[in-house]
């Protein structure tokens, strides 16, 4: 995604890994489309997204780079936890 402000085009570059695993939550369809996430867009389980940053002008340029991981564990197909380091969700299927 790209924008131009004041001469400067900034952007973010998001590159996402997937395990092998079914994620339970593709096409999932929630109230609230605004708060949806990369977690719903894969037959798989996200277990990183480097997110990269930068700013550019014709002599100048910047750039970020964060990386989320993500590890899970399961009880059969699904996983029960999702851990990104800060916290731990739980998920229980029926």
């Amino acid at each position: 995604m790209d924008i131009t402000i004041d001469g400067y085009s900034i952007g973010i570059i998001m590159e996402f890994k997937y395990d092998d695993k079914l994620n339970p939550f593709k096409n999932l369809l929630t109230l609230y489309p605004e708060e949806s996430s990369c977690f719903e867009f894969s037959k798989n389980n996200v277990t990183e997204i480097k997110y990269t940053e930068y700013i550019k002008e014709s002599s100048y340029y910047e750039s970020d780079t964060d990386v989320d991981y993500f590890t899970y564990t399961y009880d059969g197909k699904y996983p029960v936890t999702r851990d990104d380091g800060w916290s731990k969700e739980y998920f229980e299927y029926k």
